[in-house]
């Protein structure tokens, strides 16, 4: 037990997408199935009991583990959407302004340099 907090700790500050939540998720959910299944408390208790316990704690499991894919799936759609509009976006309200005052063919002539007092050399 003390091997996956230790894992755990290590590996949730590299989750940076909705994806690799997800997928976290499933290995949590995996390692707690497993860690249930390990205990010894079931022996007390007939087949037919166990079997409906653990079947409806693995439902649960399996539906909290769909519910976090699917959201994460979800979260990973609409980000991707909402980045390219807005990039179409940026792009489209860009405007080209024409800051010649004169004709475009015809160039600004540079000035002459000027010396500390202000006068033409």
């Amino acid at each position: 037990m003390d091997a996956i907090v230790k894992w755990l700790s290590a590996t949730i500050p590299r989750v940076k997408t909705p994806l690799s939540l997800a997928a976290l998720m499933l290995v949590i959910l995996y390692a707690l199935i497993s860690q249930v299944l390990k205990m010894q408390v079931f022996s007390g208790i007939d087949g037919q009991s166990t079997y409906r316990l653990l079947s409806r704690v693995l439902d649960i499991m399996l539906y909290l583990g769909m519910t976090c894919v699917i959201l994460a799936g979800a979260c990973y759609i609409v980000v991707a959407m909402l980045q390219r509009r807005d990039s179409a976006r940026r792009r489209s309200a860009v405007e080209l302004v024409d800051m010649f005052v004169d004709h475009p063919t015809e160039r600004a002539k540079p000035s002459p340099p000027t010396g500390r007092t202000g006068t033409p050399r």
